[in-house]
């Protein structure tokens, strides 16, 4: 069996802003090893505050089958099942260019990616974000 590397769009120019942005359930069961989010974030009125967490739920299952709901980590519940992967994004060396962040292991077949918004964080803020698996093919 050989591995493969994919890349999965999670956020295409999403505006973040002051908001929160959570993904979808992501099914990582075929995941041999997540690698970690590739993250761009922009703002026009300025650059070097953009400033924002990354926080990562995670389920042994979900239900009804065939739903993205969550049911030990529901989206409403989210802080009681999470994972920080990043307390403040730092900008100051190119934020303009991809950044790549690690991810602690999930340790669960479900998991949802959340990104909020901090106060320091200007209104235009722009994120798109890719999570790279590495998989068995």
């Amino acid at each position: 069996m050989s591995d493969k590397i994919v890349k999965y769009a999670l956020f295409d120019e999403r505006l973040l802003g002051l908001g929160v942005l959570t993904t979808p359930t992501l099914d990582v069961r075929s995941a041999k090893n997540i690698q970690g989010l590739r993250i761009k974030a922009t703002s026009v009125i300025n650059q070097s505050l953009v400033d924002f967490k990354v926080d990562m739920a995670v389920s042994d299952y979900i239900a009804p089958p065939n739903q993205p709901v969550f049911v030990t980590a529901p989206v409403e519940d989210f802080d009681a099942f999470t994972t920080s992967i990043l307390d403040h994004w730092n900008t100051t060396a190119n934020p303009t260019d991809w950044q790549n962040l690690p991810m602690p292991a999930p340790l669960a077949p479900f998991i949802q990616i959340r990104f909020t918004g901090l106060s320091t964080n200007p209104v235009d803020t722009v994120i798109t974000v890719k999570l790279i698996v590495q998989e068995s093919v």
